[in-house]
């Protein structure tokens, strides 16, 4: 069903395209009566800012199914995408006078922009709510997982309408498990789907598979069901492994995790690394001094904040920050940061809402302790404790901890165990798909979450 999710995010993406390049005709005809010419003269205004346009409504989540149903909420974010695209979008064109357009037709086409993208925003999600037919399912096992997946599936876009369960334990038959009965067994699995006109299951039974399911699945499977495996759902969907729901049998045989020994890979990634940071670096000089005179100013020495934090294999190594908390902030020992948290200044408050405070980590980039893009570096004090509460904790420490990464940008700041958990689900699905591609999606989202200022505590 991921095709499902895909492709009424490519119909909300396209749409968004279609109104890109209209805008730009009728703020070409509204200014000077001729759309035709100005597409012949200057095509790559509308293929220019229509990328432009649809980058920053990605960075923005704008194509995320999961916030399309706040009216306020969409309508914001457009604007917002609206004005940071049109930023780079003057000084590109403004800056070649060959390719220079008038004033106007850029003003207009803004407009236009933001108040069609805005309603049809609106109307696909609209529109969706209403249309959108649920496939009736039967979910294979009512234990930890088969409940757990079910109040997921319901809390989703995923266009699924769970009927009921079906499980092996006598104890459980014609009980209600989260919302949904317990039907019968899973031998009765085709005969219970003919009785009700379903043709779909989710299995949620992960090791010690009885013969009798193995069998039972197999023979829907050559009677045209579709099955579904219920952590594969989830990470193509959610973006995350259920790690709670997973065995060392799937990490031994599931696709993936082959970049972790891909020796090319990893060099590129390292160079790349090395180059940015330098990069960023040199860039944020007069920023970096700006910063280290209002933490003087406000509460003195020391500027930075070193910290030690675990790294790739376990190793430790020195953290450092912008000091955003009071100098004794921890003469009690190590705690989880909390929102509103007294010990932060005012001039911390105001770095940590812009992750200005994080700029120094680019060198910890830059000697090879972190990467760009990791999971977040933790403090060897709670690693030891979240490594005996959460199973394959570990398996976080098999790469270098980055600066962002899939968990940053799709967690907001955590302070508990459970946090911990859902953060290591992110990253677990960040090192079985690791790609440049994947980092691109990773680094255009936290522009994003930066500009949003969401996350910071």
């Amino acid at each position: 069903m991921l095709n499902s999710i895909r492709k009424r995010q490519f119909l909300l993406f396209t749409g968004d395209i279609f109104i890109f390049i209209i805008s730009s005709c009728i703020a070409a005809l509204i200014r000077w009566g001729d759309f035709f010419t100005f597409l012949i003269n200057q095509p790559n205004v509308v293929l220019i800012t229509s990328l432009f346009y649809i980058t920053f409504f990605y960075i923005f989540d704008l194509y995320n199914l999961d916030k399309i149903g706040d009216a306020w909420d969409v309508t914001i974010r457009i604007l917002l995408s609206v004005i940071a695209a049109s930023g780079p979008i003057a000084l590109l064109f403004y800056s070649i006078p060959a390719w220079k357009y008038g004033r106007g037709v850029w003003a207009i086409q803004m407009i236009l922009i933001f108040i069609v993208a805005a309603a049809w925003h609106l109307i696909y999600s609209s529109i969706c709510s209403k249309v959108t037919m649920n496939t009736k399912a039967l979910i294979l096992g009512a234990g930890r997982a088969g409940q757990f997946l079910n109040k997921w599936i319901q809390e989703s876009p995923l266009p699924y309408e769970i009927v009921g369960f079906l499980d092996d334990d006598p104890s459980k038959l014609r009980k209600t498990m989260s919302t949904a009965a317990v039907l019968g067994k899973t031998e009765q699995l085709i005969e219970i789907g003919k009785q009700m006109g379903i043709s779909t299951a989710i299995n949620t039974v992960g090791h010690n598979k009885s013969i009798q399911l193995i069998k039972t699945i197999f023979e829907a499977r050559l009677k045209g069901w579709t099955i579904l495996d219920m952590v594969k759902l989830y990470e193509e969907n959610a973006g995350r492994v259920p790690v709670q729901h997973v065995s060392e049998e799937w990490f031994l045989f599931v696709e993936g995790f082959y970049l972790l020994t891909h020796t090319f890979t990893q060099k590129v990634k390292r160079l790349m690394d090395i180059a940015l940071s330098l990069v960023f670096l040199l860039m944020t000089i007069p920023l970096s001094l700006v910063t280290a005179v209002a933490i003087f100013m406000e509460s003195g020495r020391p500027i930075f904040f070193n910290q030690t934090r675990t790294g790739k294999n376990g190793k430790t190594f020195r953290l450092w920050k912008f000091r955003s908390m009071q100098h004794d902030a921890e003469k009690e020992g190590a705690v989880w940061a909390q929102r509103n948290d007294p010990r932060i200044t005012k001039v911390g408050s105001c770095i940590r809402l812009f992750r200005i405070d994080e700029i120094p980590q680019f060198w910890n980039v830059l000697i090879g302790d972190m990467s760009l893009i990791g999971p977040r570096p933790e403090r060897p004090e709670f690693v030891a404790e979240l490594e005996i509460q959460i199973p394959y904790y570990f398996v976080r420490h098999t790469i270098r901890p980055g600066i962002t990464g899939w968990a940053q940008i799709n967690y907001p700041y955590g302070n508990s165990v459970e946090d911990a958990k859902n953060k290591l689900e992110y990253d677990l699905f960040y090192i079985k798909n690791m790609s440049f591609t994947l980092d691109l999606r990773i680094i255009l989202k936290t522009i994003g979450v930066i500009l949003s200022g969401k996350g910071a505590l």
